[in-house]
């Protein structure tokens, strides 16, 4: 009897077992199947068993993986080794997925300290270029302060001849005053003069 229960779960994996198909499938009467005390309790103990539970669960919190326990994969699907294959498949596949994903994780970890040098290296050049900056504002200032010192106070006598300056480095009368506006008509007009 044993023999035919094992036949058909063969023939009938990952389903629970009905005794009267079980006893058209071995030609054993229904009756020996329920009789038999050893007998009913492997068949409610095959019918018991849940394939769902061998799924591989991801626990997130823990960042651990929940595998089913090997041995009772093995000795729950022995007689079904379609069912086992597929366990093991779906095993093999999660395993793949979990390596792709952390070859991934690798890759965008070290692009991504990459991506940071070259930031502080960059921020490190900007620095520089900004004190340069300052420091040429700070002499463009300088200059500009020195150019209008001069520009004015060359009308001294005195500062001509204590900078070596032989004359007036701007001499503004009547007829150049209109090159130092900023009106639009004198600068139309200057602008007609050189044309002539």
């Amino acid at each position: 009897m044993l023999v035919a229960l094992e036949r058909y779960t063969r023939e009938f994996p990952n389903e629970k077992i009905n005794i009267k198909k079980l006893a058209d499938f071995s030609g054993i009467e229904r009756h020996y199947w329920y009789s038999r005390k050893g007998l009913r309790e492997k068949i409610e103990e095959i019918n018991s068993i849940s394939y769902e539970k061998y799924d591989i669960i991801s626990d997130g919190d823990r960042k651990k993986i929940k595998f089913p326990n090997v041995d009772e994969v093995v000795d729950n699907n022995f007689r079904n080794k379609k069912r086992l294959k597929f366990i093991l498949n779906s095993f093999f596949l999660t395993y793949q997925d979990f390596y792709e994903s952390s070859c991934e994780a690798y890759k965008l970890k070290k692009d991504i300290n990459i991506l940071k040098d070259k930031i502080i290296k960059y921020e490190d050049e900007i620095q520089k270029l900004k004190n340069e900056r300052d420091k040429f504002r700070e002499l463009s200032n300088y200059n500009e302060n020195k150019y209008y010192e001069i520009a004015i106070r060359s009308r001294e006598r005195n500062f001509r001849k204590e900078n070596n300056i032989k004359s007036n480095v701007i001499e503004i009368n009547n007829k150049n005053i209109k090159a130092y506006s900023t009106d639009e008509d004198d600068l139309d007009s200057l602008l007609n003069r050189i044309d002539d």
